[in-house]
């Protein structure tokens, strides 16, 4: 999908569901959350019992289980009163015939926000048997449980949209023809979610703007996002040809010494001794000097620059054990290995250090 496709996108499910936002600010503002930590509180201190330097809590024989469900009978009561149900599931339905001509028409379907309206319908049948009596007074205290897990879920959702949209829009001007660069790259085997999706394409501008610092003049050339895919991650890009050839160098290293060093130690992090190796390297230099740029006038300076784009890439590269630059693929081995290390740094969420 051409990122321009992707913001309208993302703009038009944004904009659809905002129309829930008053249901929301409704369930933030009647959320029982604090008040049952209060209840529970209030329960406590009126059974403390001082005996000298200690205080011992003597609980209610009906135990406070009974006592919260009795004061969520009330709540919902009052909640039901209070909310208008009847438009919130005409906005829910709203919301989902907006996904659903949405998602045709770009051909592109988003599952964090099927999965939304899915529990959006979940809680609204959840509370329908609720009024139906098909389930009992303690099902109440669920019904806002999974009323909290909602709130988060729409606040997540939402957030992630509009991190997504600033992502792109920051990226994407009208496009230069002339005295710019394309570069690829493709991020394969591994599923990614819109915020992963944002994070990388942000790493992947900061690493470029910092690049730009090289050339030292002002002829700056903005890093220009002109496609992406979903799923595993493509992207298209072009920019300054002398950033995107230092751009490239880079990236290409870093995964040289990840992958091999991954295979042979079982481990994607970067000692001091490999980052000095990736910024202070001939081919990179080369690169600068056939570009006339004063290589030995700005040494320091142009390993700062390198080390922080190294920072941000070597963030990319550990996402996927298999990466494809300009066409050119890269893995970190057979079958097994990458099982191994998907499991590994990818579907267990373990931290790796980005030094």
């Amino acid at each position: 999908m051409l990122s321009i496709n992707a913001i309208e996108y993302y703009k038009n499910e944004y904009n659809s569901l905002k129309k829930l936002d008053r249901y929301f600010d409704f369930f933030r503002n009647n959320n029982l959350k604090t008040e049952k930590l209060n209840l529970i509180s209030k329960i406590l201190s009126s059974t403390a019992v001082n005996q000298g330097s200690d205080v011992h809590f003597c609980l209610p024989r009906n135990g406070t289980d009974e006592v919260i469900r009795n004061n969520y009978e009330d709540k919902y009561k009052s909640f039901v009163e209070k909310f208008e149900f009847n438009e919130f599931a005409k906005t829910i339905k709203e919301v989902e015939i907006d996904y659903q001509n949405n998602s045709d028409e770009y051909n592109y379907y988003d599952e964090n926000i099927r999965k939304f309206v899915n529990e959006l319908n979940d809680i609204l049948s959840f509370h329908e048997k609720l009024v139906r009596k098909m389930y009992s007074n303690p099902e109440k205290v669920i019904f806002f449980d999974r009323l909290e897990g909602l709130i988060l879920m729409y606040e997540l959702v939402v957030g992630s949209i509009e991190g997504f949209i600033n992502s792109l829009t920051n990226s994407t001007n009208e496009i230069v023809s002339q005295g710019v660069e394309e570069f690829t790259i493709q991020l394969l085997d591994v599923q990614y979610n819109l915020s992963d999706f944002a994070n990388i394409l942000n790493d992947l501008s900061n690493a470029y703007n910092t690049l730009q610092g090289i050339k030292k003049d002002y002829d700056f050339k903005k890093l220009e996002i002109v496609k992406i895919e979903s799923g595993s991650l493509f992207a298209k890009i072009i920019g300054d040809p002398i950033v995107i050839a230092v751009l490239i160098y880079t990236i290409e290293k870093i995964i040289d010494i990840v992958y091999r060093k991954y295979s042979a130690e079982g481990k994607v992090d970067l000692n001091a001794k490999e980052l000095q190796n990736i910024s202070s390297s001939l081919a990179a230099l080369d690169i600068l000097k056939k570009n006339k740029i004063n290589v030995k006038k700005q040494e320091e300076e142009l390993n700062q620059c390198l080390n922080v784009a190294i920072h941000d890439l070597h963030k990319i590269v550990v996402k996927s054990p298999k990466i494809k630059i300009n066409g050119k693929k890269y893995t970190i081995g057979e079958a097994q290995q990458l099982l191994d290390y998907t499991q590994k740094y990818l579907e267990c969420g373990e931290k790796m250090e980005n030094k």
